[in-house]
């Protein structure tokens, strides 16, 4: 299994991680986990991998991972990618319809000279304390969070940041070393964000948490694909009478199309609708 993993470990003098196939046995590592000397055997039979100088040591970290070590080598392979620049995507698709509009295209990690990932990183605020987070001259650029056991809740932490999984984070790194010819994904991350909060949600989906969307016009049924999408009233914004509608509790007089573009002119017209009948 610890092959499979890829374990890596931490240089002696620097503490910086490196992973066994770029490690050097000219130099001196530590095990992540216990800060124990660690062995590197690399050769031509095996895969290189590191593993403890005594047998009586009872750190797990290389021979049998548990979950909190596996998220804690995660995070140091994240970091240790960060800061050789490698090519990272990160798919953010809408955390509540799980789609991918405009918004939330997949995003690339843009680099810049003096760029260095911290583990562990925290606030100095103190408010929060980050598993991995991209600065450059003293500012945050991007923060990432690995889940572990469960996801990060609170939301107090700056844009952009992200949350993959520990599982991920392995897949990728052993996609990457196995590099089979086929695998058209190349040597690249290409990552999930997990966030599940509102401020993950598309155009469309945040537009429905709004009080004023109830007070859209509502149509008495909802035509689909049987009738050609062809509904009883014109979309109040393109006039179109083929449109799938908006569903706020029951079928709205507007396409899904025109919604988001159309946000804040609704807004505009259907709020000042609940101040009049508040009024009354």
């Amino acid at each position: 299994m610890s092959e499979k993993l890829q374990l890596g470990a931490l240089e002696s003098e620097t503490n910086k991680y490196v992973s066994p196939f770029n490690a050097s046995k000219d130099k001196t590592y530590k095990c992540v986990d216990c800060s124990q000397r660690v062995l590197l055997k690399k050769g031509t039979i095996r895969r290189a991998h590191f593993s403890h100088y005594s047998s009586t040591n009872t750190c797990s970290y290389y021979e049998h991972p548990n979950e909190s070590q596996m998220h804690k080598d995660a995070k140091y392979k994240l970091a240790e990618r960060l800061n050789n620049k490698f090519p990272i995507t990160i798919n953010t698709c809408c955390s509540k319809c799980l789609c991918m509009p405009g918004a939330f295209d997949d995003l690339k990690i843009e680099y810049l000279d003096g760029d260095n990932s911290i583990v562990e990183y925290r606030d100095p605020g103190n408010r929060w304390v980050a598993d991995v987070a991209l600065i450059n001259n003293g500012k945050i650029r991007y923060i990432f969070e690995i889940k572990h056991t469960h996801a990060t809740i609170t939301n107090v932490r700056p844009e952009p940041w992200f949350e993959f999984t520990t599982e991920e984070i392995f897949e990728e790194e052993k996609r990457i070393f196995e590099n089979d010819f086929d695998d058209v994904l190349g040597k690249k991350y290409l990552l999930t964000c997990t966030r599940t909060s509102k401020n993950r949600y598309c155009d469309n989906c945040r537009i429905l948490t709004y009080s004023w969307v109830d007070n859209l016009p509502r149509l008495n049924n909802r035509v689909g694909i049987e009738g050609k999408w062809t509904q009883e009233m014109p979309c109040i914004i393109c006039k179109r009478n083929q449109y799938s509608p908006v569903f706020i509790r029951g079928p709205r007089q507007i396409c899904k199309i025109c919604l988001a573009p159309s946000e804040e002119k609704l807004k505009t017209e259907y709020s000042k609708l609940v101040c009049m009948i508040m009024d009354d």
